[in-house]
């Protein structure tokens, strides 16, 4: 019986590899169109202001990159595969306004475009793939918050809920989620993200949007060592700024 399980447990394995690489597809060439069109908008005879913001999207982009995915990456230990969604998670406003800018433009004919026509619509709808990648990392959360506290030396020992509770709690509801994201540290000046004031709903968002990205790169798994890693370090870092607070 037990061999039969470990068999359906591998067989279930595959088929969590297999899905989660087929979802990452449609969202790895969506970031890749989107890297695409801005490089032709760059290179088109577009008012100098709009050009000027297409050239902040590309350093806030390397700063994304510098700054913002080596905090990730240390606080969750997941190495990021594919950058390019970072496009999606922390510049999607910024990026479908520069196109809403230029269709508009290109429909009253002040300036021509390379870009398709099908693309401008896309790119302007950004906040929508957006919002998907945090359905898929909220969801994805919730399963594998109860897979990393689960008796892995005793698998047919059912934990009580008091033990499960607090442990859901510390990563999948709103409050914690913001908190987190302000733990990772973010919004540091160097890093040039804005919004630094976003209501807790909007950086919980963007923190389940991470997750969706760790989801579609690396599975299930990687979900509940990430988050371990991170509810390791912000305990460890918590327990760091008690110990060192004024009156200890």
């Amino acid at each position: 019986m037990y061999e039969n399980d470990r068999v359906s447990r591998m067989e279930a394995e595959k088929i969590d590899l297999k899905f989660h690489k087929t979802m990452a597809q449609p969202f790895l060439k969506k970031a890749k169109r989107v890297k695409k069109n801005l490089a032709i908008l760059k290179k088109e005879k577009l008012p100098q202001q709009v050009l000027s913001d297409i050239t902040s999207i590309y350093e806030k982009y390397n700063q994304v990159r510098k700054f913002s995915q080596p905090l990730i990456e240390k606080n969750t230990k997941h190495q990021f595969k594919n950058p390019n969604l970072f496009l999606i998670v922390f510049l999607y406003k910024e990026i479908s306004k520069i196109f809403n800018e230029v269709h508009n433009l290109v429909k009253h004919d002040k300036v021509k475009s390379d870009v398709p026509n099908e693309s401008f619509l896309e790119m302007r709808q950004l906040k929508e793939t957006m919002m998907t990648l945090a359905f898929i990392g909220d969801s994805a959360i919730e399963i594998g918050v109860i897979r990393s506290i689960w008796h892995t030396d005793n698998p047919d020992k059912i934990p009580s809920k008091g033990k499960l509770d607090p442990d859901k709690k510390f990563i999948t509801t709103e409050k914690t989620q913001a908190d987190l994201w302000d733990f990772l540290d973010l919004y540091d000046l160097k890093v040039l993200i804005p919004y630094p004031d976003e209501s807790a709903r909007s950086k919980s968002s963007l923190f389940e949007a991470i997750f969706g990205i760790i989801y579609l790169e690396a599975g299930q798994e990687a979900i509940e060592s990430a988050i371990q890693n991170l509810k390791n370090r912000y305990e460890k870092n918590h327990e760091l700024s008690l110990s060192t607070s004024p009156g200890k």
